[in-house]
């Protein structure tokens, strides 16, 4: 993680521990205490709660939208509902995210993030990809790859870790296509 993205992640998460320590709003100690009475570390939680700031901040800075205290108290009961199991290295997280052009994450257990963006469309476009560029310049190593699932015909490579994939690709038993393979997995 390079200087400015650590200096984003320090300013982040004491946004979140604001929030607790202020108890303002109160949602987001309950979903603390909640996460760390179902196991996660109290340093884990507080980054799963710091997620849910950055897409709120995200909404509020970049689509310019007012603060929506429903939607982010909503995304801090979904923390606690995640399909997740600390010790099992084959379970990974998805979670519905609202940034451009991305629409699931998957988390494995190592923090690893792949986003992924089904698109109606037989073309894709570098600009289709900015929801990942904005991910992958926040979590640094911690992002693998952006995906967008598209109905074109061909695997396109869209730059570092960013590819556009046919759809079809989902129902096909053949392996990744060659340039995916380079990736750490």
């Amino acid at each position: 993680m390079n200087e400015g993205q650590e200096r984003r992640r320090r300013i982040i998460l004491g946004s979140a521990e604001n929030q607790i320590r202020d108890n303002d709003p109160p949602e987001t100690r309950q979903t603390l205490r909640r996460l760390i009475k179902e196991g996660f570390a109290r340093e884990v939680a507080v980054e799963l709660i710091g997620r849910v700031v950055v897409h709120e901040l995200y909404n509020v800075l970049k689509q310019d939208e007012n603060f929506d205290r429903k939607c982010f108290v909503a995304a801090l009961r979904q923390l606690s509902k995640l399909p997740y199991d600390k010790d099992d290295e084959s379970s990974y997280v998805a979670t519905d995210i609202n940034l451009p052009d991305v629409r699931q994450k998957l988390e494995n257990p190592a923090g690893e993030i792949v986003g992924i963006e089904i698109k109606p469309s037989s073309t894709v476009k570098n600009g289709d990809f900015k929801g990942f560029k904005y991910l992958s310049e926040l979590l640094g190593d911690r992002f693998l790859r952006g995906i967008v699932l598209y109905t074109g015909d061909q695997p396109v490579p869209f730059g570092s870790n960013l590819y556009a994939l046919p759809v079809s690709t989902l129902w096909q038993t053949s392996e990744v296509p060659h340039e995916m393979s380079k990736d750490k997995t």
